[in-house]
């Protein structure tokens, strides 16, 4: 009996999880920095709006959502165009890999925060000669 408490305040008390559940991106600095770009400012005001639409769409349509080691995204971008994704996932230190189903492709992102309902996460993009091209911060909230 004492075991059986034992492991029920421990679980209440420890998520073996963290990631557990459905997440919204928020925020994602590569926009923060197209608003801010040459390229922007220079767009005729229907350019720009076009581009405040995509980004508006992309908040409004990318979720991961993990359950148990299986994750299920979106992959939404411009021209309304939502992919639905799925994999696995795993972390070794502050590392979250996801790995897409179906294909040899492994996503690599460094975790920079986290607490029960905010996740920041930093992507690496390389090519495929394995030189970093990009890098870009994800900041997602946790949804009901």
């Amino acid at each position: 009996m004492k075991y059986i408490l034992l492991v029920l305040l421990l679980t209440m008390f420890f998520d073996p999880n963290p990631f557990e559940g459905k997440w919204q991106l928020t925020k994602f600095d590569a926009f923060s920095k197209t608003l801010q770009s040459k390229f922007f400012l220079e767009a005729t005001e229907e350019e720009q709006k076009v581009m405040l639409d995509t980004f508006d769409f992309v908040y409004a349509n990318t979720f991961y959502e993990f359950k148990g080691d299986s994750v299920y995204y979106t992959d939404a971008g411009g021209g309304g165009i939502i992919k639905n994704k799925n994999g696995k996932w795993l972390t070794k230190g502050d590392t979250l890999f996801i790995i897409e189903s179906g294909k040899f492709k492994i996503t690599k992102f460094w975790i920079e925060n986290q607490t029960d309902k905010k996740l920041e996460l930093k992507n690496f993009i390389f090519n495929a000669s394995g030189v970093q091209i990009a890098e870009g911060s994800m900041n997602f909230t946790k949804i009901p």
